[in-house]
């Protein structure tokens, strides 16, 4: 299923698309898709012939993000090898875990904010990955049964709060806005191989960051079961699992966002995000 959760006008409607890339509402079987709602999408097993049934949706205004009510948005740091290396550090042993506010998902055309304070914003396209199920302590197997699906997140990041000399990676990371999360929500069905996923972000239609998932240092698997030895994730929460070398600060020079850029974040099966940077406040 590719499901996603569509704004119209003042409010926002759980959607799914039919196999011919048109979006119906989830309405009239769920109210949101969130924690509470994943397991029965689950149960529901909904096929085209089902989706057909559905209220098709003309149009929408925007995407909010895939997933409501994120108990807990945990990130995966230098899970690349070409990006520890482009900051001139040693691949790390075991995964490096930080947490991100929840408060700063967005949705994946949501405009990103620049003001003086933010002189080093940067992007970071991600896959991200939605558990149905609660994991603590878990196994790999474990883990990867307790995966609902798959989305794509930018881990926008400002640099000067990330790096300064009270280096606090959750502090630069955490900013409204900071964490878009779509457009799509794929159940994992329709992802046979997530380590075999293409990544792609460009600004001002440049490719900046090109890599797929299998350079990635830790599987799912291994940093779903390592996160749950120190962290309870609850049914809803999200895993961001790194990102390739091309962000900004691994540049030479450092390259970082100004008011009127333009980023698209891409990955293999689950769409593209696009946001613009705008100067002021929210």
């Amino acid at each position: 299923m590719k499901l996603s959760r569509l704004r119209i006008a003042d409010q926002v409607v759980p959607a799914i698309m039919d196999e011919l890339g048109h979006w119906h509402s989830l309405a009239s079987l769920i109210p949101d898709i969130d924690s509470s709602t994943l397991s029965k999408l689950q149960q529901l097993s909904l096929v085209d012939s089902d989706i057909a049934q559905l209220p098709a949706i003309e149009r929408y205004d925007s995407f909010a993000p895939s997933i409501n009510h994120v108990p807990v948005l945990l990130c995966a740091g230098l899970n690349y090898k070409d990006a520890a290396h482009a900051m001139g550090q040693m691949a790390p042993k075991e995964p490096v875990l930080f947490l991100k506010s929840t408060a700063a998902i967005a949705g994946a055309s949501d405009v990103i904010q620049v003001s003086q304070e933010t002189l080093q914003l940067d992007w970071e396209v991600e896959l991200a990955v939605v558990l149905s199920d609660e994991l603590e302590d878990a196994t790999e197997e474990q883990s990867l049964a307790a995966v609902f699906g798959y989305t794509i997140m930018n881990d926008w990041s400002e640099r000067n709060w990330q790096m300064s000399a009270a280096a606090q990676w959750s502090k630069g990371k955490s900013k409204r806005g900071f964490a878009p999360l779509g457009p799509y929500l794929v159940t994992k069905d329709e992802i046979p191989d997530p380590a075999q996923l293409q990544l792609t972000l460009t600004v001002n239609d440049q490719v900046k960051q090109q890599g797929k998932t299998q350079d990635m240092l830790f599987s799912i698997a291994q940093l779903l079961a390592y996160a749950s030895r120190f962290y309870r994730l609850p049914a809803g929460s999200v895993l961001a699992t790194g990102t390739p070398a091309g962000f900004g600060a691994s540049l030479t020079p450092p390259q970082f966002l100004k008011a009127g850029d333009h980023v698209c974040a891409s990955i293999e099966g689950l769409g593209s995000q696009s946001q613009i940077a705008v100067g002021g406040t929210p």
